[in-house]
């Protein structure tokens, strides 16, 4: 069955239909043909899912008659936030495409001392056009029940302050020798906040911003990751701790 979106101000629950317009209905229409009386699956990007039967094929929109509602179960009871220091070229785009499969739910991109890309403003609601748009359909190809959250901070000092209250701070440092991801995970509650370095690491000075704002600093392993593997490593490690090995898998 198809999966869009659609906003919450397009169901008329007690009327029992809905509207999907922009470029969903045209996906419907134009690539998928879709017929009267077809089903498809619309979230309303707050966790609901609508079982609706097309209606009403119009030009540039569609309604839906809603035949049930459930709770999307594909989202968690904690809320995850990716914070990913800017990795060359198209990398980030990767990044943001994984993360919103593996469960983040707000990613934010900031820029380092050692970032290889220097943080343009003039350049940045351009990216965020794009980087959202990634975002729309990696959310809609996994099933997730709402649409992730992406933002740009110039600097690592204000990536930390912006995320001081985003759940329990986990970052990942080469040079951490003692303390595992999986000690912290094991022993956290509740949201998570990871933060991953560009590939030339961190400075120590950020490190320290990091330890003040409460941070627990961990170590990925025995091999140092790509910048795009580690937020990546994260996600599936806390995926598999907090979810999966509960459910017994």
């Amino acid at each position: 069955m198809h999966r869009v979106f659609t906003d919450e101000k397009n169901i008329n629950a007690e009327d029992k239909f809905l509207t999907v317009a922009g470029e969903d209905a045209y996906h419907l229409i134009k690539v998928m043909r879709i017929k009267k009386g077809e089903k498809v699956t619309v979230c309303d990007k707050n966790n609901t899912d609508y079982t609706c039967e097309a209606a009403h094929i119009n030009k540039d929109s569609i309604i839906f008659n809603i035949i049930d509602s459930c709770v999307c179960e594909e989202e968690k009871n904690y809320k995850i936030t990716l914070c990913q220091a800017m990795p060359k070229g198209a990398k980030i785009e990767t990044v943001l495409q994984k993360a919103v499969e593996l469960g983040a739910d707000n990613i934010v991109i900031f820029y380092s001392e050692r970032c290889d890309v220097k943080y343009n403003k003039s350049k940045e609601d351009a990216k965020l056009e794009r980087y959202n748009k990634i975002i729309y359909e990696a959310a809609k190809q996994c099933n997730r029940g709402i649409i992730p959250t992406v933002e740009i901070k110039k600097s690592f000092d204000d990536m930390i302050k912006s995320v001081n209250a985003q759940g329990k701070i986990i970052m990942a440092y080469e040079e951490e020798k003692t303390v595992s991801l999986k000690q912290v995970l094991l022993k956290t509650e509740g949201s998570i906040c990871f933060i991953v370095g560009p590939e030339g690491g961190f400075e120590l000075s950020e490190v320290q911003l990091a330890k003040d704002a409460g941070a627990e600093i961990v170590s990925l392993g025995k091999r140092i990751l790509r910048t795009e593997t580690a937020g990546m490593f994260m996600l599936s490690c806390c995926a598999y701790e907090k979810e999966l090995s509960k459910a017994g898998v």
